[in-house]
Formats: structure tokens, sequence, C-alpha cells
């Protein structure tokens, strides 16, 4: 599985990655250390792009994405609704836009969050 990001969206999130962060791609599903959202009945996907401290433990994140910026980890049943090869682009609004290549859009808004010890202070 690959994430290709735009050149946009990869300089978009570089500029904000802490040095020696790690990439979640974390389904909001309300499960998992890095959800923040109740579990809702919704037909929405909520995704997030989350940074992580290097030494995070990451035990509900074990599923590896590849793409040109580095390892994206995800829990494992996320992959479900991700396709073989994905996308990330920013909107004319300025938003990353998670797609698939069969799917099409996946996550119309994809916020970054900082959830790094650097962050926290």
């Amino acid at each position: 599985m690959r994430i290709e990001l735009s050149e946009e969206a990869a300089e978009k999130i570089l500029n904000q990655k802490p040095d020696g962060a790690k990439l979640i791609l974390n389904l909001n599903d309300g499960a998992g250390k890095f959800s923040d959202l109740a579990g809702s009945c919704s037909l929405d996907l909520a995704f997030d792009l989350v940074f992580a401290d290097s030494n995070e433990d990451l035990h509900e994140y074990t599923a590896e994405i590849d793409s040109d910026i580095g390892t994206f980890y995800a829990k494992p049943y996320s992959l479900d609704y991700l396709d073989q090869d994905n996308h990330l682009r920013v909107s004319g609004m300025g938003m990353l836009v998670l797609s698939g290549t069969y799917s099409g859009t996946i996550s119309g808004n994809v916020p970054v969050k900082d959830k790094t010890s650097i962050a926290k202070n």
C-alpha cells in the first residue's frame, strides 16, 4: 500500500513536522490513543494526520503505508477503507484531501495534529 503526495501536500506536512516525529494516518473513529472523536454512526470517514514522538508506543498502529516522505503508521483495520494506491493533495481551500485511485475521495479534510511532547509543552 502506498500514499503518493502532491508536492504542495508534502511541503505542507514537512513544514509542520517536528524533527524525528513519526507520521500516523489515524482513522478518527473513537478507537486508539490519537482518536479524539466519540464513536459515530456517520457514513463519512474522518482521517487525521498525526505527528507522534519517535519513542511513542504505537501498538495500535502496526500497519505501515509507504510514501514519498516516509512511513505512515495506521490501525490495521483502517486499511480496509483505503485503496492500494492513495493520494494526498491540497484542495483549493488549503485542506489536505485523501483519495484512492479507484474509490475517489476518502476523506475531504485531513487535519494535521501535533501530538509530540514538544507540542505538549
